[in-house]
């Protein structure tokens, strides 16, 4: 069972693209975007728009989605 954040992997899913194109779109390894699943909160927004960029998602999807993370 993972334990990555399901509200985040089923956005990332929906957009069509692969985690590994994800990564690659991004600039970091399919590890580190791993990391970010398991730990979505440590993101910088920044970051969260970058992912957003990185997927082909809407601007604010996903920043949106963290405003319900619970901690």
């Amino acid at each position: 069972m993972s334990k990555t954040y399901k509200p985040l992997d089923k956005i990332l899913k929906q957009s069509g693209v692969r985690y590994e194109a994800i990564a690659k779109n991004m600039g970091i390894t399919y590890n580190a975007l791993y990391r970010i699943r398991l730990s979505p909160n440590k993101l910088t927004l920044d970051k969260v728009k970058e992912l957003e960029r990185a997927a082909n998602l809407e601007e604010n999807s996903i920043y949106d989605l963290m405003k319900n993370f619970k901690y």
